[in-house]
């Protein structure tokens, strides 16, 4: 048995040494392989992934690029090295707890079935030195179909996901639609051969930084939405995926960009976007309220409140 663990990174230099130690000390009874890619970077994050290959030629294989070829290009990229039967992800600033690829393993091991689990997840912010806090406040179900990923989105962190090599149709060829979001469109493709597990118990560690993927994208609302429509386009021609859980993946990333236009401010945008969600579905009280306040006019002076109001810890 061997595991492949991918670790896209790109100007990481603080934490990959951390990241790359995490999966290193993990105790599991299977061949460890770690397939560590670093997009160009600019700040030495290369020659301590260098440096590590170094130490356990044998274990790191290090893809270290000229050229920055981009998020989504290099995550798929890592999944094509892969060799080993299942294949986990961790993104360079994160982090691995003690146990998690064992017992990832073992439920796949006892479940044929789930082609993947994933697992809660403690957040941490080590500029504001806050305390750490669950990816999943609430636990999430502990089987998801294909309707249910399509539907609410993934619902769990990337970095917390292990699934089956064979959960990937031409695994040599892989190719994503989208030029910002990967996790959701390959969840999909996985879920295609199998539902997914949960374990709800924190096994890793989100780090919440300036450079986090999110942090990074929050401003391209718009070229988000975009992946988001091409990704519920694909799944909509799967036999597998029913019309209600396409009519609800609409209606929610409609109303996730909603959300996003009116932290900005930008209410034309919001009106929009808040608008075509609702014509899909109503899925929240919060969307609801937001569709009734913005089609009377009023939200152009009340709407930053009502969303502060509503508005959770983004993770």
């Amino acid at each position: 048995m061997k595991i492949s663990v991918t670790v896209p990174c790109f100007n990481q230099k603080d934490y990959i040494g951390e990241c790359l130690e995490s999966i290193l000390t993990q105790e599991v009874k299977a061949d460890l392989e770690i397939i560590v890619g670093d997009d160009c970077s600019t700040d030495g994050t290369a020659e301590i992934i260098n440096d590590y290959q170094l130490r356990y030629p044998l274990i790191i294989k290090a893809i270290l690029r000229n050229k920055n070829i981009g998020a989504v290009n290099n995550f798929c990229d890592l999944i094509k090295h892969c060799t080993g039967g299942y294949i986990a992800h961790l993104d360079g600033d994160d982090l691995m707890l003690p146990g998690k690829l064992a017992k990832q393993v073992r439920f796949l091991e006892l479940n044929s079935k789930y082609v993947a689990v994933t697992h809660n997840m403690l957040v941490f912010e080590e500029k504001e030195n806050t305390s750490e806090w669950l990816y999943n406040s609430n636990p999430i179900k502990e089987k998801l179909t294909i309707n249910d990923i399509v539907a609410n989105g993934a619902g769990f962190c990337n970095s917390s996901k292990m699934y089956r090599r064979s959960g990937v149709d031409n695994l040599s060829d892989l190719v994503l639609p989208t030029t910002i979001i990967a996790d959701w469109a390959l969840h999909i493709m996985n879920a295609r051969h199998g539902c997914f597990g949960y374990i709800n118990e924190a096994l890793g560690k989100y780090r919440r930084t300036d450079s986090s993927t999110v942090r990074v994208n929050a401003n391209k609302v718009d070229l988000i939405l975009t992946d988001h429509l091409k990704i519920l386009e694909i799944a909509s021609l799967y036999p597998e995926v029913n019309q209600a859980a396409i009519k609800k993946g609409y209606a929610r990333v409609y109303y996730e960009r909603a959300a996003r236009h009116l932290d900005q401010g930008n209410i034309s945008r919001f009106k929009s976007c808040i608008n075509e969600s609702y014509s899909y579905m109503r899925i929240n009280t919060k969307q609801a309220l937001l569709h009734y306040f913005v089609n009377f006019n009023l939200l152009l002076w009340l709407g930053p409140k009502i969303y502060w109001f509503f508005k959770r810890k983004q993770i």
